[in-house]
């Protein structure tokens, strides 16, 4: 069978130059010595996903996992660290990972559904409790980012970028205020998931409900993945992306 790359993940590769195109024109090569490394057999890949190629493999002693091979951004560096500190409680559990961390084999939930395919009122409930469950503190001795840190890069960065967006400049200004005064006021710091929302919480056979696809940062949860699930919600409601956070650039 011929190699697959998603549409979503082809289309992606566009916007990310070269440097996409020569990550995307050694992918083929770079799962194959993954298969061979790691006895498995990797299968069709997921359509979802812009940065990632993911795909349910096959073990060798028969059982299934998934594998994660990412394109090295910010936002991706540290989610296997992310993945150890939550320990397989209330999120997949990293079976292995690269010497460079941008492959990952993680455990398969199955049956896979998302939180979408809950009411709001039930998951909301559900994400609540996933979430108290994660946020704990930080693991020692990686240099996960600071929440406090990707704020204060936010009310530099938004101002500029807001008029092409269409946000009001009043709205742009008390966000800028708000970014400052809440990132010098934490009044604790956990691990926090980082990219919160219904999609990235899976049913499983293990528990309920997993999350996966940590962006990690260490700060304040009222500030990041309440905001970050809810504003999904309300996107989807009004048929309008939201608001991305791109710690990336």
């Amino acid at each position: 069978m011929s190699f697959v790359v998603p549409t979503s993940l082809r289309e992606a590769v566009a916007a990310w130059g070269e440097e996409g195109t020569d990550w995307l024109e050694s992918l083929p090569s770079r799962v194959a010595e993954l298969e061979r490394a790691w006895a498995l057999t990797a299968r069709r890949p997921f359509e979802a996903g812009t940065c990632t190629w993911v795909a349910p493999v096959q073990l060798a002693n028969g059982s299934e996992a998934v594998l994660k091979v990412a394109f090295p951004t910010s936002e991706a560096r540290h989610e296997a660290d992310a993945l150890r500190g939550f320990d397989g409680r209330a999120a997949v559990i990293l079976l292995r990972a690269s010497d460079d961390g941008w492959a990952l084999l993680l455990e398969r939930c199955t049956p896979g559904k998302d939180l979408w395919s809950l009411g709001v009122e039930e998951g909301n409930a559900v994400g609540a409790a996933i979430l108290q469950r994660l946020w704990r503190e930080p693991p020692s001795g990686v240099p996960i980012e600071s929440l406090s840190d990707v704020a204060r890069g936010w009310a530099e960065s938004l101002p500029g970028e807001s008029p092409t967006a269409g946000y009001d400049a009043v709205l742009v200004t008390r966000a800028v205020e708000l970014a400052h005064e809440l990132a010098s006021t934490r009044s604790r710091s956990v691990l926090l998931h980082g990219d919160f929302h219904p999609g990235n919480v899976l049913s499983s056979t293990r528990e309920p409900w997993l999350a996966i696809d940590p962006k990690p940062l260490a700060g304040d949860p009222a500030y990041a993945d309440v905001e970050r699930d809810l504003s999904e919600r309300l996107a989807r409601r009004l048929a309008k992306p939201s608001f991305a956070y791109d710690t990336a650039r």
